[in-house]
């Protein structure tokens, strides 16, 4: 292939690493080829794209090229918005085999690349990739969803009476893009559990999560109709016992990086901590103090801790974020219907991490708790 073309590929590979990986989590557990070095994507496309064509830099070229397969798994496994459904259905190995075109890797990484919404934008889930991890099954959907973007502007870019000086502030325009997203159903034969993992690259509210989980869901079910010839329930699991399951953990099971409560005097209190080395939340003095006064007084209703993961290929810290309200607490009791129907998992690089921050989920959640 020409240079300029393998360069184009690469910078194509990173920019859509860079909306769905934090440069932190790339460097540290993705990137394990030798390449250039560089703080951020921004300067690290730059480098690429300045490349003059010789051996040496073919090579790097190539080396970001041999990212492509981490990206299939982290779109399938990375940053996602997780609600969880029990089943005892076992038609998903009937469904895998039924299916006319399940796709591959390379066309589904071509496809990610090569994204051009504005040739076609899919609007409702379609199904682009049905992949096997030992016993267990992905069923990968494609949808483009609307994003809100803040992009600085350079001086230049602006009237002479809008313009600031670097000193006094900056400019920043918000603007709306269509970006691809992969919606995933993730069925886990060990424990019966189907996860609807909703893609969160973007950092989308909890209304266009739900919207999106109700969407996927709906293609989903018009797809196990036409294979099958029936349904497989999805009876989305109430994820809110496990927020102050997860509070209750050992001081030493991870660390707690955020934290939501209210007191009984009706006090509502939260803290965030999240830069690597500073320690758990938990064992602040200012929180141990606070705690030892009031003891048993504590409702939790927001939390998210953070493990550390180490393996041969990577090394990363990701984190399982249960994002209840305040309002779930007056209403949770008594209540028929879930009310916390998602978990963010965030920072996962792979599979690996993934299946971690769900094991950790699964432990904290009574085994009757359903819809």
């Amino acid at each position: 292939m020409d240079f300029n073309d393998l360069k184009q590929e690469a910078i194509k590979l990173l920019n859509l690493f860079s909306n769905r990986v934090k440069w932190t989590v790339f460097t540290k557990s993705i990137r394990t080829a030798e390449t250039l070095k560089a703080r951020n994507f921004e300067t690290f496309i730059q480098k690429i794209s300045e490349l003059e064509e010789n051996p040496n830099n073919r090579l790097k070229i190539l080396n970001v090229l041999a990212l492509k397969p981490k990206l299939v798994s982290h779109c399938i496994s990375g940053e996602k918005a997780v609600a969880l459904a029990r089943t005892t259905s076992t038609q998903f190995d009937e469904l895998f085999s039924s299916l006319p075109e399940p796709g591959n890797d390379e066309d589904f990484i071509n496809a990610a690349i090569s994204d051009d919404p504005a040739s076609q934008v899919i609007v409702e889930p379609k199904l682009v990739l049905a992949k096997q991890f030992e016993n267990d099954l992905a069923f990968v959907f494609a949808v483009h969803r609307e994003v809100t973007v803040k992009e600085e502007l350079p001086p230049d870019a602006v009237s002479d009476e809008y313009r600031f000086d670097a000193s006094n502030g900056y400019i920043y325009r918000i603007k709306n893009e269509i970006k691809l997203c992969f919606d995933v159903i993730f069925y886990r034969s060990s424990d019966n559990v189907i996860e609807v993992r909703i893609d969160n690259s973007y950092g989308f509210s909890t209304d266009t999560r739900r919207e999106a989980r109700q969407s996927v869901c709906s293609a989903f079910n018009k797809l196990t109709e036409n294979v099958l010839g029936n349904l497989i329930p999805l009876n989305i699991v109430d994820l809110f016992p496990a927020v102050e399951a997860m509070h209750a953990l050992p001081v030493d099971d991870g660390r707690v990086v955020e934290l939501h409560f209210v007191t009984e005097e009706g006090g509502v209190k939260s803290n965030k901590k999240r830069v690597r080395g500073s320690g758990c939340i938990l064992t602040e003095e200012f929180h141990k103090g606070g705690c030892e006064r009031i003891a048993n007084q504590l409702s939790t209703y927001r939390i998210a801790r953070a493990w550390q993961y180490e393996s041969s290929t990577h090394y990363s810290e990701p984190e399982l974020m249960l994002p209840g309200t305040l309002k779930m607490l007056s209403t949770t009791l008594g209540s028929t219907s879930p009310q916390l129907t998602e978990a963010i998992f965030t920072k996962c690089v792979n599979q690996s991490d993934h299946e971690m921050l769900l094991n950790k989920l699964l432990t904290l959640l009574p085994e009757e708790a359903e819809a």
